[in-house]
């Protein structure tokens, strides 16, 4: 008799839930451009996003590979790296959009938490040198650990659902 492995029988998901795209991403595989989210502020064509927001200061966009649906990132227009070289405008404007962010992500998904999230520099995990916020919405129903243990994250909302949602909402 083989071996017998119980959580697999008990498994929501027997098969892997894949990050389309997100292979290229991994294995270091990048767009062709010095700033991937310079290009992004640009409308680069070569480049796909879902860009919700922008204005002289400060734009934002989907998360490509989101944590929960909503996950999004703001960040200045300007390229900067660190934190501390935000003029004081971005600086505000940054945080007032944080703010006006969670409004738009409780009023749209009923999320009941936040994290945010800024790495800066090489060794904080940082995979772009252009300095931005996450903002990732937090629901009570998530498994948590579970997500982990069972190696697997239902998305409830593809980006495309996400981005039509929120698009008009953040302007």
């Amino acid at each position: 008799m083989g071996s017998h492995d119980p959580f697999k029988d008990d498994a929501l998901f027997h098969e892997n839930l894949f990050a389309r795209g997100k292979s290229a991403y991994v294995t270091g595989k990048k767009a062709d451009v010095p700033c991937i989210l310079c290009a992004i502020r640009d409308g680069a064509k070569e480049i796909e996003s879902r860009k919700l927001y922008q204005d002289a200061i400060l734009f934002v966009i989907l998360n490509a590979y989101p944590f929960n649906p909503g996950h999004l990132m703001i960040m200045p227009c300007r390229h900067v790296e660190r934190w501390r070289d935000l003029t004081q405008d971005e600086t505000v404007k940054i945080a007032e959009f944080i703010k006006k962010s969670q409004d738009v992500l409780e009023r749209e998904f009923g999320c009941t938490s936040f994290n945010f999230g800024v790495n800066e520099g090489p060794f904080s995990g940082a995979s772009i040198a252009h300095l931005h916020v996450q903002v990732i919405p937090r629901f009570k129903s998530e498994l948590g650990f579970i997500d982990v243990v069972g190696k697997t994250r239902a998305m409830i909302y593809t980006l495309d659902q996400v981005h039509e949602k929120l698009k008009e909402k953040l302007a």
